[in-house]
């Protein structure tokens, strides 16, 4: 299959002397290995520990180049400004690159490549210099299809910022979370929830009969509220679940049958 373009990320450039420790003081994930190579994905969360942005980080040179969600980029750049102070740190918009992805096809040759860290068979991502003639790419249709079937969350598109739980979402799995580094923002909620096992609900993949339903979409079991459907393509969805919920009493979101995947 050909790349995907998500028209929907962009990139934010973080520079200075200071910029691994700065992120590493304020996100989930331990970012030691970016300075070795690696890519990172990692969150930024409330101080009540609710989800407020998703990151892949990887370093270009003596640089940290960040992929977030593109409408909310600007406030993301606001957001960690609050915490710059005295930091040798300087945050900006990076707009010479798209974001590629793909999951059963060869990595375009150019760009900066990196397998997914979330997942071994989610794929590679790759960005791409917006001033290089671009790869052969399709919608992204496929790609969602292929991240919802395993199960994996993709940043504001299934979570809610100012309300999600990193945990619902499974992201202790997907590599999101560093449970041994030292104290970031939101640290004693993630750990409580995670130590004390006060989850009530779970994401999973779920199979979609009929009309796909918006995100947020209550799911009933009977006439008893189950969970809601988060992001959507036809035929397929991730939805919360209740861990107290009845598959068998029949699953609908808005008159549309949902099924659990196993």
């Amino acid at each position: 299959m050909p790349a995907s373009t998500l028209s929907d990320r962009a990139l934010i450039v973080v520079t200075g002397s200071e910029r691994v420790s700065f992120l590493n003081g304020l996100l989930t994930n331990n970012l030691g290995p970016v300075e070795s190579g690696a890519a990172v994905y990692a969150c930024l969360l409330t101080p009540q520990g609710k989800y407020l942005f998703d990151f892949f980080i990887r370093a270009e040179g003596d640089r940290l180049l960040l992929e977030v969600d593109a409408a909310r980029r600007a406030d993301c750049l606001r957001r960690l400004s609050l915490y710059k102070l005295r930091a040798d740190v300087t945050l900006a918009a990076e707009d010479g690159y798209k974001v590629l992805v793909g999951f059963d096809g060869p990595v375009p040759e150019g760009g900066i490549a990196f397998a997914d860290p979330r997942h071994p068979n989610l794929g590679w991502r790759c960005w791409w210099p917006v001033s290089e003639p671009p790869p052969p790419a399709e919608d992204a249709e496929a790609y969602h299809r292929h991240r919802i079937g395993l199960g994996v969350p993709d940043g504001s598109r299934d979570l809610e910022p100012d309300r999600s739980i990193l945990l619902e979402f499974n992201l202790d799995s997907f590599n999101a979370i560093d449970f041994a580094k030292g104290c970031y923002i939101g640290q004693e909620l993630t750990a409580r929830t995670k130590y004390r096992a006060v989850l009530k609900r779970k994401a999973q993949p779920v199979r979609l009969t009929g009309p796909v339903p918006p995100p947020g979409t209550p799911i009933l079991a009977g006439e008893k509220e189950a969970g809601e459907l988060r992001f959507a393509v036809p035929g397929l969805g991730l939805a919360l679940i209740r861990l107290d919920a009845d598959p068998a009493a029949g699953l609908t979101a808005d008159g549309t049958a949902v099924t659990l995947m196993a």
